[in-house]
Parts: structure tokens; sequence; C-alpha cells
């Protein structure tokens, strides 16, 4: 059965809150899409508000494409006491320890070089801010330059097919990876195994393969597809979830929504 409201799912994340997860991207969802995304952050009150709402729920977790190393800085993990709040950056490749720690998944040395040899392939193509490595990830993006859209395209479709890599659509760009990648749906699918009730909240390309997780596992427990719409948040998103919200903002508002229910319960 679909829910539609946010009451809805703030009654059901506060009546399950011993079996239940709240799974979240973060641009666009957390925190609005900016031209610049190391301008991207998160306020103290806001990260203070996840922090309350982990502590009640079994599982809280921000699953972003993001590095580790930058949703550390925004979260000022190692600055604060130890926290529920789980966070996972690349996907699911790395593991953000609330106590200031990273840990990456280990990808073979082999593709370490495979994607080193395409990412400076991808500097001739390309400026060289569109071009962004994540470790073993790369992407390339053209927010800043969109006429630069079908060079970078056509780039990421030769590489895979030379290299046998794989791709990722995102907003205004895309990431090459290699094959066996966590992904966010295998994040995803982790994140909900022990878990009753789980809500998604995502706004991209990207956040479909989440929704895909929540598909596999709905004959077993309450899945919840949140989208948060804008000029960028793809159709097929919005039309598969089961409750909109209109902007970041909005998403917030749900959160502090949340965290008065978890109270009062």
């Amino acid at each position: 059965e679909s829910m539609t409201t946010s009451d809805q799912l703030v009654e059901l994340l506060a009546t399950h809150r011993e079996h239940a997860a709240l799974l979240l991207d973060f641009d666009g969802t957390l925190t609005p899409i900016v031209d610049d995304p190391d301008e991207a952050s998160l306020s103290s009150g806001e990260i203070e508000l996840l922090e309350a709402i982990a502590q009640e729920l079994a599982t809280t977790a921000i699953v972003s494409g993001r590095p580790g190393t930058f949703l550390h800085k925004v979260l000022r993990f190692g600055a604060r006491d130890a926290s529920k709040l789980l966070v996972f950056g690349r996907n699911g490749l790395d593991i953000v320890d609330p106590s200031g720690s990273i840990s990456a998944v280990p990808t073979s040395s082999a593709w370490t070089e495979t994607m080193t040899t395409i990412a400076e392939r991808a500097r001739n193509v390309a400026t060289t801010d569109s071009v962004e490595e994540k470790g073993e990830i790369i992407t390339l993006h053209w927010r800043r330059a969109q006429s630069q859209e079908p060079a970078l395209r056509a780039f990421a479709l030769e590489s895979a097919a030379n290299f046998h890599i794989e791709l990722r659509e995102g907003k205004m760009s895309i990431d090459l990876f290699p094959p066996g990648t966590p992904s966010k749906q295998s994040t995803v699918r982790r994140l909900a195994a022990n878990c009753a009730a789980v809500v998604f909240i995502g706004d991209d390309v990207g956040d479909l393969e989440a929704f895909n997780a929540l598909d596999e596992i709905a004959e077993t427990r309450t899945t919840v597809r949140v989208a948060v719409s804008s000029n960028e948040a793809p159709q097929e998103l919005l039309t598969r979830a089961d409750l909109v919200l209109d902007s970041p903002t909005r998403v917030q508002t749900l959160l502090r929504q949340l965290k008065r229910a978890l109270e009062n319960v």
C-alpha cells in the first residue's frame, strides 16, 4: 500500500522505531544543489537533528556518491562525540566511522591503475575541473560547462567498451567505476536487511538504484520511496515515489516532525 503523506511516513517510523531504517542521499536531499560541490554544507542544527533521530531509530544512514572524506568534514565527525548516524561515501565504497576514521572497501590494484589512465585521458577531452577522481571512481561533470556533455558522454561510453568498466548516471554527471564496486542498490539492500520498515529519500538518477533495492524487499517489509523534486529531478524518480517533497527545506521539516514524534512516543 502506497504511503502518500508525511504524517503517515512519520507514524510508520515512530511506530517501528526499533526495526526502522531511514536512509538518505546527501546533495539535493539534505542540502540544496550548488554550482560548486565543495560549498554544500549542513548547519550544526541540521546535523544535531540527524543525530537525534539516529539515537531513536534502528538505522539512520546517509548513502551518498560523495567521497567519505567530504562527508566526514561536512558532518564534523571527529569533532563530536561518537554518533549513531551511519555514513557511506561513494555509494558504499567508503564507510565513515563516527570516531573519525574512513575505511574503504578494497579494490584490486589493477583497477587503480586502469582508472588513473582513464582519468588522464578524460582530461584531454574536457576541462580539468570536469574530471573528479574519487579514488577508483571517476565522475565526469558538465554542470559548469554544459556544452561539454556530448564529448564527456562519448568518452564515458568509449571507456566502458575499451576497459570493461561500469557507468552510472548522475545529475549533470556520469560515474565510471570498476565492476563489482558497491552500489547504492547493494548498500541500501544491506542496510535494510534486519528492518521491518525502510524509507529512502533521494533526488537524483542514482537514487533510482535505492528505489530498486526497496522494490526487491517490498514483499517482506514496509518500504517507502521518497523523492525530492527540483527542475533537475528525473521524472522516473518522481513517478516511482510514494511521497514527493518539493525541496531539501521540506525534507528538513519532515525530519523535525519525525524528531518530535519520536520524543512523544
